[in-house]
């Protein structure tokens, strides 16, 4: 199962590139819209670029979720989260 579950994944993986792929040879070939594509391509680029600064910041920095900080990882609560005493020791 899970060879299939790989190859039906990559299999999408390779038609969503494919479909990608075309709708640009397409768009190319109208030449009244490639101006307006190159904006939206650079938009979409900028935009994508932001995403992926905020992100890398939000799972690595200080109080984000990088490096087993957060919920689900060592301690279970985010880092700069108030920690609360729920058990006590007895000797």
């Amino acid at each position: 199962m899970r060879t299939l579950w790989a190859l039906s994944v990559d299999a999408m993986f390779l038609s969503m590139v494919y479909w990608g792929c075309s709708g640009v040879f397409m768009w190319w070939q109208i030449k009244r819209t490639r101006v307006i594509g190159f904006g939206i391509l650079a938009a979409s680029a900028i935009a994508v670029s932001l995403l992926v600064v905020g992100m890398h910041d939000d799972f690595s920095g200080p109080g984000g979720r990088g490096r087993g900080a957060g919920p689900g990882g060592p301690g279970g609560q985010r880092a700069g989260s108030p920690v609360t005493a729920t058990s006590t020791v007895t000797e």
